[in-house]
């Protein structure tokens, strides 16, 4: 199919017939699947006033209240073990409470993201993922059963981060803080990062303060080169590497 000679036929028909066109293929879709294309591509609004059941402080109650069970062992599953794959039954994570749940709080926290809501996606988001580094602490895997939750939650993972690092530009007042957070979240995260970093991190004098910030704090060597190998990948300017040497050289 020839996308070019779509996009001409399109773009010749009216808006009326367009809207039609693209309401036909939403409803074509399965609930959540509409309900995350319409949050992210076309009203937020709209898809909180279908599924938004509770308001701001019992949504977020509601969230605390399951990260704590999370943490307390409550949602634990213990797989079966396949000997033939010498692996565990990853339906068994994927059909769980837990993986469930965590999929329906980060798509509610997205939409409020998408909405403006950024106060409230922050508190969710930051539970949620904090929820999930502190589990992946634990070395006997008594949170979930896994040691990688994320990989069996039915949401795209990568654009729920992108809502979580729009949210943080537009919930801390310093941006210096802003950067801090983003880069945190990046390095307990980064293999589910696919989007472009440079559309969050724009800043460089910002941004090499507040690595600057996160190398004080003992954050260690290996997770520092990290995240200049991460900027180093998002910026062409030619000073970039002497401005970065200049943050590293008290490592």
């Amino acid at each position: 199919m020839d996308k070019k000679e779509l996009k001409k036929s399109l773009l010749q028909k009216d808006k009326e017939y367009l809207s039609e066109l693209v309401l036909t293929l939403l409803f074509r879709l399965d609930d959540e699947k509409r309900q995350d294309f319409t949050a992210k591509y076309i009203n937020a609004k709209v898809v909180l006033a279908e599924i938004g059941e509770l308001s701001n402080n019992d949504f977020l109650s509601e969230i605390k209240d399951f990260c704590e069970a999370c943490l307390d062992g409550q949602y634990y599953v213990e797989a079966d073990y396949d000997d033939y794959w010498d692996d565990y039954n990853e339906d068994d994570y994927k059909n769980s409470d837990w993986a469930k749940e965590l999929a329906k709080y980060f798509r509610l926290s997205a939409v409020h993201a998408r909405n403006g809501d950024f106060d409230v996606a922050y508190s969710a988001f930051s539970s949620l993922f904090g929820c999930i580094t502190e589990a992946d602490n634990d070395d006997e895997y008594e949170t979930f059963g896994t040691g990688a939750p994320l990989d069996y939650i039915d949401i795209d993972i990568s654009d729920t981060l992108e809502a979580f690092f729009e949210t943080i530009l537009n919930h801390h007042k310093n941006i210096i803080s802003a950067y801090e957070k983003i880069f945190e979240t990046w390095l307990n995260f980064q293999k589910y990062c696919t989007m472009e970093m440079s559309l969050y991190i724009t800043d460089l004098s910002v941004a090499l303060e507040a690595l600057e910030n996160i190398v004080k704090s003992n954050i260690g060597f290996s997770n520092s080169e990290k995240i200049y190998l991460l900027m180093k990948e998002n910026n062409r300017r030619p000073a970039f590497k002497e401005e970065m040497r200049k943050v590293f050289k008290n490592i």
